[in-house]
């Protein structure tokens, strides 16, 4: 995993992107002598065969775009009117690539994939080593632009993003967060328009085999450049992997934990704490040594909760959840064959067996109800990766 990240990043030291780089400014690496260095990864030919072997669903799997006179538009259905989501089962219906590619070709429209890793090999190794580098859920989306066309709005996004360019060139305009309200933001932004942006702190051409990295927050937006098309791979982490939500899990638990030992956190509050509690009193009651009371109270229950936050168990929780969410790993990640699997693994497998993890970080210990459970992803489905 690590090696797959010096790799991404290169000729940058994964030292020197983890301490200057990472969640604080976005980063550029030119790569003109190696303009082949993601070969292979996908190419326009593959979401041309995915389209024409009938896989790919409006709103799933593929969205068709415009962003034009500042305006973003959706064009998900086809010529015959077929694409839309069936009334009875909620599926939204199969693109055609006719009128796919006829959008792109001729009205200038931009395609979405959405998690190719699903269908493409090599996409599914290089996330499934991310996942196990960053501890979190991996994303991954395409974007094939047509040349001088621009497919989205500006905007931010909730994740730390890595832009491979695959063909073609594309000009990137990057911004800084609008404010320290925006700075490394848990969800993603609106759709914004030119007047809301300001002057771009970094404008450039991403070239095949160049990287821009952006971190959660950064305002941007991309248009391809006359001339040719341009195909890039958007791979995406830390999405809800902050301190804030390890502690939402750890707070609601420290408080049962707390209220199930402490009798005072049972108690009834006083008949008279409204009166002096609420947002009125505390904006214009400047002296009230009742209030001043009562909120010492509430510091000191505070306390009594704060005393037992379970950190190991909410790590515990959120790696197991990981375990739940990730990829399956290639079988080239995976050190040693599979021995005991299926229904035949009941027969293989006694209390005398000895067990061996074949993939680092393979595997998460919890206790889930009074009893010791093995997460793993070995049976995960990699057609459902971040549904």
């Amino acid at each position: 995993a690590e090696e797959l990240m010096r790799w991404l990043i290169a000729p940058v030291p994964l030292e020197t992107f983890m301490r200057d780089i990472w969640e604080r400014r976005p980063a550029y690496v030119s790569r003109n002598a190696h303009k082949g260095y993601f070969d292979g990864l996908l190419s326009k030919a593959d979401i041309d065969e995915w389209l024409r072997a009938g896989k790919m669903r409006y709103q799933r799997n593929v969205d068709v775009t415009s962003y034009k006179d500042g305006v973003r538009r959706t064009h998900n259905l086809n010529d015959d009117g077929s694409g839309g989501v069936d009334a009875t089962t909620g599926e939204p219906g199969f693109a055609d690539a006719d009128t796919v590619w006829r959008r792109f070709e001729q009205e200038g429209c931009s395609l979405r994939v959405l998690h190719p890793q699903r269908w493409r090999d090599p996409l599914w190794k290089t996330l499934a080593a991310l996942e196990r580098f960053w501890n979190c859920s991996t994303g991954c989306n395409c974007y094939l632009t047509p040349a001088d066309s621009q497919g989205f709005s500006p905007h931010y996004d909730d994740i730390d993003a890595f832009i491979l360019q695959l063909e073609g060139k594309k000009l990137w305009r990057v911004y800084p967060p609008r404010s320290e309200a925006e700075m490394l933001p848990r969800y993603s932004s609106p759709n914004f328009g030119q007047d809301d942006v300001g002057e771009p702190v970094l404008e450039v051409i991403l070239e095949p085999g160049d990287l821009l990295y952006m971190p959660r927050g950064t305002v941007h937006q991309a248009n391809c450049v006359p001339g040719d098309h341009s195909l890039h791979v958007t791979l995406s982490t830390n999405q809800f992997n902050t301190w804030a939500d390890l502690l939402e899990v750890a707070f609601p638990a420290a408080l049962r934990q707390a209220v199930a030992e402490v009798p005072a956190l049972r108690r009834c509050p006083p008949p008279d704490y409204l009166a002096h509690l609420g947002l009125v009193d505390g904006e214009f009651d400047a002296v009230n040594p009742r209030r001043d009371d009562l909120i010492g109270a509430l510091v000191e229950l505070a306390q009594c909760v704060m005393r037992r936050l379970p950190f190991d168990a909410a790590a515990d929780h959120i790696g197991a959840r990981l375990m739940r969410q990730r990829l399956p790993p290639p079988p080239s990640h995976v050190s040693a064959p599979v021995s005991a699997t299926g229904a035949n693994a009941a027969a293989t497998v006694t209390d005398e067996t000895r067990v061996r993890i074949t993939q680092e970080e393979g595997a998460r210990l919890v206790v889930e109800d009074d009893a010791v459970v093995v997460c793993h992803p070995f049976g995960n489905g990699r057609l459902l990766h971040m549904e």
